[in-house]
């Protein structure tokens, strides 16, 4: 990054970083081009800093390739809110692939985390039509939206913008506005090892809201969760096109500020073919005011090895809620405080495998039987 733009925040830089990102040149699978910010440098943007996007007429999408985003713990930071409505990310990827960002933190204006929708698209980090995407060691604070918002973006829904092979590791969030993650199309989706805390609405969601848009071989493991509002682990939507699901390893430290369970399967689409599925949950350390987990209208749940601190909320008291379920199992489960291990919501669920589960903080793992 040349000397020349300011990296003290004394001034608002966000023109000057993108003319001179446009004219890197992209790199190969072999030798990628690295593009470096000042050491521990702050930068005043108070809009998006793009890597790709519409080309210099404004006609077609111009994607990056084969960049090194280097961020030697810089700051993108913004000081001023973005008009009502308007998507503002510190830094947005689109239209291209093998794109690296690391150690690079971005700092949006919101100090509370609690849902605006004046401000929603307001977020840290944006990505979108991109392939072999990775986010290593990035830190975001203060986001009206979302610390990442990948897939189409939503003003110019539905297009298909999906986004394959991405990966957000060794990151956190703190102060959210909506959610922690966010995939609305997305293809091989790896959030891994990262550290969430006071998130607005959900942790991470996966809302496939258009039949053009899909979720395949999602991974959310190993993440540490502070507070969060509502949900976990959230995925609803319209589209069914929904597959190979894993929520695995992830520990909270705390309750959730609602009744909705932790992790939460809805689809509102009653296609009787087309089913999303399968879903592992496993490993988990969660805590619930109400149910632990929520399955409506999706197939193939497997729920097994989660510890569960029921905190009772006066909610709903069952391990797992199941509507409309088809096939999947429940085993080896500790849902100490809870009513029950498995509920039958609306009695249209079938072929679940129900046992081994413990229920009481002296009682063994069988219920409602031994496996």
């Amino acid at each position: 990054m040349p000397a020349s733009i300011a990296s003290d925040c004394s001034v608002e830089v966000t023109a000057q970083l993108n003319a001179w990102i446009a004219q890197v040149p992209d790199g190969t699978a072999t030798s990628p081009t690295t593009i470096d910010f000042a050491p521990s440098g702050c930068y005043w943007v108070d809009h998006t800093v793009a890597i790709g996007g519409v080309n210099a007429t404004g006609t077609a999408p111009a994607g990056r390739h084969y960049l090194y985003v280097e961020g030697n713990g810089a700051t993108l930071q913004a000081k001023n809110l973005a008009p009502p409505g308007v998507g503002r990310d510190e830094l947005r990827i689109t239209t291209g692939d093998n794109i690296t960002v690391h150690n690079l933190n971005a700092v949006g204006v919101n100090t509370v985390a609690q849902y605006n929708g004046s401000y929603e698209h307001d977020g840290n980090f944006g990505i979108s039509g991109t392939t072999n995407v990775t986010l290593d060691d990035v830190h975001g604070y203060g986001a009206y939206g979302d610390f990442v918002d990948t897939g189409p973006q939503e003003f110019s829904w539905p297009t298909v913008e999906t986004v394959s092979n991405f990966t957000l590791k060794n990151s956190s969030a703190d102060v959210t506005g909506r959610h922690g993650v966010t995939c609305t199309d997305c293809n091989g989706f790896t959030v891994d090892h990262n550290t969430f805390d006071n998130i607005g609405y959900d942790v991470m969601d996966v809302e496939v809201e258009d039949a053009s848009w899909s979720a395949h071989h999602v991974r959310f493991t190993n993440n540490t969760i502070g507070h969060v509002h509502l949900i976990v682990f959230a995925n609803a939507g319209q589209s069914h096109d929904i597959g190979d699901v894993t929520v695995s390893g992830n520990v909270m430290n705390t309750v959730s500020g609602s009744c909705f369970e932790p992790i939460y399967i809805d689809w509102t689409s009653a296609d009787p073919v087309h089913r999303p599925g399968p879903y592992v949950i496993s490993g988990n350390k969660l805590y619930a005011y109400s149910d632990v987990v929520w399955v409506n209208r999706a197939d193939n749940v497997t729920v097994q090895g989660n510890t569960s601190i029921f905190m009772n909320g006066g909610c709903r008291n069952a391990g797992v809620i199941a509507s409309s379920s088809v096939g999947g199992s429940v085993t080896g489960n500790d849902f100490t405080g809870e009513a029950t291990a498995f509920q039958n919501f609306d009695g249209l669920s079938t072929g679940y495998t129900i046992c081994g589960n413990k229920l009481a903080a002296s009682g063994a793992f069988n219920q409602p039987a031994a496996c």
